[in-house]
């Protein structure tokens, strides 16, 4: 499977989580756009989401490619496998290295959802 069809599944599913819970997302037209998404919480607030996926780990970490634009995103949305772990992007900024490269171990993650399904 080419890397874009993993991503366009990790943003269905996503889009599909959130719809399944009562909330409003909307789509951004084209690729040119630093989100994939934007969620509206329950409190009315639109917060822009970044999806990344991985179909498989690597010695029990998951690896992501290209993670970058952190100030035009709120929550960076990593799919590992069978859940999610949803990072602030400020977060996701600190752990990144400077080639856009992000490893997080299923292990020792914080699955925190950050009220994103909450409020």
């Amino acid at each position: 499977m080419e890397p874009c069809q993993i991503g366009d599944i990790g943003e269905t599913i996503l889009l599909t989580e959130l719809k399944m819970r009562g909330l409003s997302v909307a789509i951004p037209f084209g690729h040119l756009d630093p989100y994939d998404l934007i969620a509206v919480t329950k409190c009315g607030k639109c917060l822009k989401v970044q999806v990344k996926s991985s179909k498989s780990p690597t010695r029990g970490s998951f690896t992501f490619y290209k993670v970058r634009n952190f100030e035009m995103n709120d929550i960076f949305a990593f799919l590992l496998l069978d859940r999610w772990v949803f990072m602030k992007s400020s977060e996701v900024k600190k752990a990144v290295t400077k080639m856009g490269r992000l490893t997080l171990n299923k292990k020792t993650c914080n699955f925190d959802d950050y009220g994103l399904f909450g409020l």
